[in-house]
């Protein structure tokens, strides 16, 4: 009895191994914003109170350091195939000169839109310089241009 117990199980190992590999792998990415934590924030909370409901944020504006961005998505992907975005949002929070909460705007998945890169290529005007020019005659390893400028320094 032990034997048959023995090979039904060991028949049976590949299928749990199928079945364990059909579970979707989940990845969550940067900082998704619980509603319940957003609920924390309103209108008038300062910069503390927002960093404390949220914790810091994924970017800060280059150009304006009073829009916080927290943006975060989380995707499942099922074995070899390509993964899925199940999730998506982007909040940003703008503060006024007083550092407190002026807006508060989300985002989401359904936000989202698909730019087309324009593969045009712009025209340099001037000369177009070699291969040969570039390594020995326009700056490069054997260039009189290097020695003028050292000479003039």
């Amino acid at each position: 009895m032990k034997v048959t117990f023995r090979l039904n199980a060991l028949a049976l190992a590949p299928f749990a191994l199928l079945l364990a590999a059909c579970d979707p792998t989940v990845a969550e990415r940067g900082n998704l914003v619980d509603p319940d934590r957003l609920a924390k924030v309103h209108v008038g909370s300062s910069k503390e109170e927002v960093a404390t409901a949220l914790g810091s944020p994924t970017t800060i504006s280059t150009f304006d350091q009073d829009y916080w961005f927290y943006m975060g998505q989380r995707t499942e992907q099922e074995a070899f195939l390509d993964p899925v975005v199940t999730d998506r949002r982007i909040v940003v929070v703008a503060f006024d000169t007083n550092d407190k909460v002026s807006e508060i705007k989300q985002y989401g998945k359904d936000d989202a839109e698909t730019v087309d890169i324009d593969e045009a290529v712009t025209d340099v005007q001037g000369h177009q310089t070699t291969l040969a020019e570039n390594l020995f005659g326009a700056g490069g390893l054997g260039s009189d241009k290097n020695k003028k400028k050292k000479d003039t320094q």
